[in-house]
């Protein structure tokens, strides 16, 4: 039946699907379809940046948001998709590129949850073929209307996290107990339930 209203899961740097099967799963049993997509340029970035930072990696992550905006664009051919409902849930890498495709698609995106962005690192990005050319995310978030909610943990760097979500009309930040990772499956669970419990707050 459907159509489903959507959450497009993006994950962190070098993740596998598997890593978020609780969460999919607490969202396919609340009636919400998941479609989960691979970061593609992530050898370019290491190659690139010498594994010493990606600061100047910009036109790579940009490439990685061109390909979120072709997922949106086809998905508006799956009948089971609600086009009306369609949400974005990013980790790490995974979180930035939804932010900015949630900026720049704002009126096609209900809602946003990203979760440990890690945004002291993506605070600015310059473009490799003209490192004077930056683009600046918190020059962006004020302008975006998207209901946001940025997921950190308890014990982590907070300070940019909370700048974010304050500069932004629609922003709150969430603090959760543990860390996000493939080993913290009561973290995946608490993540689990906020994210649902975000989503319901957004329906009412």
């Amino acid at each position: 039946s459907g159509p489903y209203k959507t959450v497009v899961i993006r994950g962190e740097f070098e993740s596998s699907f598997r890593e978020y099967n609780e969460i999919t799963a607490a969202l396919n049993q609340n009636g919400y379809a998941t479609l989960q997509l691979k970061n593609t340029h992530e050898s370019e970035i290491i190659r690139r940046s010498g594994g010493s930072g990606n600061k100047t990696m910009a036109d790579v992550y940009f490439e990685e948001v061109l390909d979120q905006f072709a997922v949106i664009d086809e998905m508006r051919y799956i009948p089971e998709i609600d086009m009306d409902n369609i949400y974005l849930w990013g980790q790490d890498l995974g979180g930035i590129i939804s932010l900015y495709t949630g900026i720049e698609r704002q009126d096609e995106i209900k809602g946003m949850i990203i979760a440990q962005p890690y945004l002291n690192d993506y605070q600015s990005l310059a473009f490799s073929k003209d490192p004077e050319l930056f683009v600046r995310l918190y020059d962006l978030l004020p302008d975006c209307k998207v209901p946001t909610v940025i997921m950190e943990p308890e014990n982590g760097l907070l300070s940019a996290s909370r700048k974010a979500a304050a500069s932004m009309p629609d922003g709150e930040l969430i603090l959760f107990e543990g860390m996000l990772t493939k080993f913290d499956h009561a973290a995946e669970n608490n993540i689990g339930e906020l994210t649902l419990a975000a989503l319901k707050n957004w329906n009412r």
